[in-house]
C-alpha cells in the first residue's frame, strides 16, 4: 500500500495570515507521571513473585514511577519497598480480604493479614502514594472464588453477607459509602498519613447513563479523586454507523476513545458521582491469545499507547493501564493476557512502543507555566476516511521550551463481535499539512516503532513528509 504523507509547512507569508492558531500545551512531565501500571503483588502463584526481580527490572526499564497493586503481606510489603528505592511509588487497591481494613469495626476473613489502614500507610511511609477503595462491588459483592464481602467484624454468618437491595441495611452501596468516608477520616485526621491521596470507588456494571444506584456527588467529601474502570472501546451508548469497515463504528470498534471522547460515556455516567475531582481510570481488557476478542500484538501495542494519550487528551489526570505480565501461560484466559510483557516476561510490541513514547517525553519534573503554539492542521482525507476528525493530537512543552507534538489517526483496528477472536483492520496513513505561524529553529520526527529519529530541513520544510497513521509519530519543534 503506497504511503499518504503530511506535509510540513509554513503557509503565513510575511502578512502572517495564515489560519495558524493558538494551542495551548500541556507539561511534558505532567503526561508520564499520568502513565500507571497495574501489577498482582497479591497472586503469589504467579511470576510476580516468581520471577519478582526481574519484574522490577521492566518496570524500571518501561519507564514508569507509578504501579498499583492489592495485599498487605509480609512479601508484598517488601516489593512495594524495593520499588520505591527504584524511584516507582504505589497506590494500594483496598480490599478486606487482602486484610486492610479503615477501623475495627470492618470484618476481615479468618487467617487475613488484618491491619489498620492508617498503620499500614504509616508503616509503609512514603511508598504508598494513594489508596483506592473497593471497586466494582456492585458486581463482585457475592463474588464466591474468594470469601464473600461481609460487613461487621467478627461475624462470619450469612446474616452479615453484603446485598444487592438498597432496602437492607447491608446493601453494597451503603457499606462502600461507609467504608470511603472512614478510609478518607483514618488517613486525614492523622498528620502522618494526611498526605495520601484517596481514590474513590469505581462501579463496575454498565449503567444507562445517568442512572446510577448511587447518587451524584455522593463522595465529594470522602475521595481526592475520581475513579472509574472501563473496558475500551465497543461503546453501545452510541449511535451506530458505518465506517472504516466496521458496521457499527463505536459499538464494535476497539479504539480507546470510543467511551471517552466522540460519545463520552464515562462522563457522562460513572463520573456523576463525583464533583470537581482529578480523574484516574482503569483500562482492562486488551488482551492478546485466543479467547473471545482477543487482538494481535500489533494492534495491542497501538491500542496501549492510545490509550495513554487519549485519556490525558480528555482531562484524565491518571491513567491505571492493566496490566504488566500476562500472569500465567495460558493463551485461552483472557484476563491472563493482558500484559505488556508475556508470561516469561519477553517483552510483546506494546512493552516497547510505551518504552519509547515514555523515553522521548520524559523531562525534568517542576512547576513551570507552559506556553502555546500557533499551528492549524488541514487533513486531506483519502476516500473512505472523511471522518478528519479522528486525527488527533497532543501538544505538550518541557521544561527547556521545546514544545512535542503529539499525532496520531484515532481508527478502530480490530471489530469486536464477541464470538472468537476479534477481526484486525489495516487503514491507510492520513495525509495532512501542517501551518506554523513562525518558522522553528529545528523541527525532528521521533518515531516509536523503532524508526531512526530524523531531523527535518527547515529551509525547505514544504517538500518534507510525515506519515499520520494509527501509531503515534511526534514532531519535536524548538522555536
Amino acid at each position: 500500500m503506497r504511503v499518504r504523507a503530511l506535509l510540513l509547512g509554513f503557509a503565513c507569508g510575511a502578512a502572517g495570515n495564515c489560519h495558524a492558531i493558538p494551542h495551548q500545551a500541556s507539561a511534558a512531565w505532567k503526561f508520564t507521571e499520568s502513565v500507571e501500571i497495574a501489577v498482582r503483588f497479591e497472586y503469589g502463584d504467579t511470576v510476580y513473585s516468581s520471577k519478582f526481580d526481574e519484574v522490577k527490572l521492566a518496570l524500571v526499564d518501561l519507564g514508569v514511577r507509578h504501579i498499583c497493586t492489592q495485599g498487605c503481606d509480609a512479601s508484598t510489603k517488601r516489593k512495594i519497598r524495593q520499588l520505591a528505592a527504584s524511584g516507582i511509588r504505589t497506590t494500594l487497591q483496598m480490599d478486606p480480604n487482602h486484610g486492610i481494613v479503615p477501623n475495627d469495626l470492618y470484618w476481615t476473613p479468618a487467617g487475613s493479614n488484618r491491619q489498620l489502614l492508617s498503620e499500614f500507610v504509616t508503616e509503609m511511609g512514603s511508598a504508598i502514594e494513594a489508596v483506592e477503595m473497593p471497586s466494582e462491588l456492585d458486581i463482585f459483592y457475592n463474588r464466591t472464588w474468594v470469601p464473600a464481602f461481609r460487613w461487621r467484624a467478627g461475624d462470619d454468618s450469612d446474616a452479615n453477607l453484603l446485598t444487592g437491595s438498597s432496602n437492607d441495611t447491608h446493601w453494597w452501596g451503603y457499606y462502600i459509602k461507609a467504608w470511603t468516608a472512614d478510609s478518607y477520616a483514618a488517613l486525614k485526621d492523622d498528620p502522618f498519613t494526611r498526605s495520601v491521596e484517596v481514590i474513590g470507588p469505581a462501579l463496575g456494571q454498565i449503567y444507562d447513563p445517568g442512572r446510577l444506584p448511587l447518587e451524584p456527588g455522593v463522595f465529594d467529601r470522602s475521595c481526592d479523586w475520581a475513579n472509574f474502570h472501563v473496558f475500551p472501546g465497543q461503546n453501545s451508548f452510541s449511535v451506530p454507523f458505518r465506517y472504516a469497515g466496521v458496521e457499527k463504528y463505536l459499538w464494535q470498534g476497539g479504539q480507546p476513545s470510543a467511551k471517552i471522547s466522540e460519545a463520552p460515556y464515562v462522563f457522562q455516567t460513572y463520573l456523576k458521582l463525583f464533583h470537581g475531582k482529578p480523574i484516574q481510570g482503569r483500562v482492562a481488557g486488551y488482551h492478546t491469545g485466543t479467547s473471545a476478542d482477543a487482538i494481535g500484538e500489533a494492534v495491542q501495542a497501538k491500542y496501549a499507547v492510545r490509550t495513554f494519550l487519549e485519556f490525558f487528551k480528555a482531562g484524565i489526570s491518571r491513567c491505571c493501564y492493566v496490566e504488566l505480565a500476562d500472569y500465567t501461560d495460558n493463551p485461552s484466559a483472557a484476563d491472563a493476557n493482558q500484559g505488556l510483557l508475556k508470561n516469561n516476561l519477553l517483552p510483546k510490541p506494546a512493552f516497547l512502543v510505551l518504552r519509547a513514547l515514555l523515553s522521548t517525553l520524559r523531562d525534568i519534573d517542576g512547576s513551570f507555566e507552559p506556553g502555546s503554539l500557533d499551528y492549524s492542521l488541514k487533513i486531506d482525507p483519502p476516500p473512505g476516511y472523511e471522518r478528519t476528525q479522528y486525527v488527533h493530537d497532543l501538544l505538550l512543552e518541557k521544561k527547556d521550551g521545546s514544545y512535542w507534538l503529539i499525532l496520531w489517526h484515532e481508527i478502530a483496528n480490530s471489530i469486536h463481535l464477541g464470538n472468537g477472536p476479534a477481526r484486525e483492520l489495516r487503514h491507510p496513513a492520513i495525509p495532512a499539512h501542517i501551518a506554523l505561524r513562525r518558522p522553528p529553529h529545528s523541527i525532528r520526527i521521533h518515531r516509536l516503532d523503532g524508526g531512526a529519529t530524523r531531523t527535518l530541513n527547515v529551509a525547505a520544510l514544504n517538500s518534507e513528509v510525515l506519515s499520520v497513521t494509527d501509531l503515534p509519530t511526534i514532531l519535536e519543534i524548538v522555536p
